[in-house]
């Protein structure tokens, strides 16, 4: 699960109570249940906080305004690794361990496509910079490799890095190599 940021709270789950959402207060060194269902990831934008659901095989993307506090499922997909690109999200949609998209909708969940689905894909990093998405696979048992996708010409390229995890900062790409199996 991935830890957030928001007004100066730290957002997480809590697996010692079914993976449901907290946040800590940094100032005020308190800590809130924030919702009762079991929590994978939680992201902020735009006034809006999106969050994964799960009931064992069973996911949801929803999406509560910050001000209402009003949540509405936007996907009744698993939806993982999510980049928010102006009025786009990146995500990974996950069917099963080797059956994995990278897709993108609108912030409301309208206009779902499939932007990549070549390979069997089991992702451990997905990032983007620029007009590119970088993203580490696991095509076959202790095989892991990064790719970088160019969204204006729809063209993957392997990078011939064996990488469990990658990230970008500024074009300079960080990546933790594995040994050679």
């Amino acid at each position: 699960a991935k830890l957030a940021e928001y007004n100066g709270e730290i957002y997480y789950t809590n697996s010692l109570d079914d993976g449901c959402l907290y946040k800590y207060n940094l100032t005020t060194k308190s800590r809130y249940k924030v919702l009762a269902d079991s929590i994978s990831n939680v992201y902020f934008y735009k006034g809006y906080m999106y969050y994964s659901t799960y009931i064992l095989t069973n996911y949801a993307l929803w999406r509560m305004d910050l001000q209402t506090n009003e949540a509405t499922k936007i996907s009744k997909s698993r939806c993982d690794n999510l980049i928010f690109d102006n009025d786009k999200i990146y995500y990974i949609k996950v069917g099963s361990a080797y059956n994995n998209n990278i897709m993108k909708m609108d912030l409301d969940g309208g206009n779902v496509e499939t932007v990549y689905d070549d390979k069997n894909l089991w992702v451990a990093s997905f990032e983007k910079s620029d007009n590119f998405l970088y993203f580490t696979i696991n095509p076959a048992m202790g095989k892991k490799y990064a790719y970088r996708y160019d969204l204006s010409t729809n063209q993957v390229e392997n990078l011939n890095l064996r990488a469990k995890v990658m990230t970008q900062n500024d074009g300079v790409l960080y990546y933790g190599s594995i040994a050679d199996d």
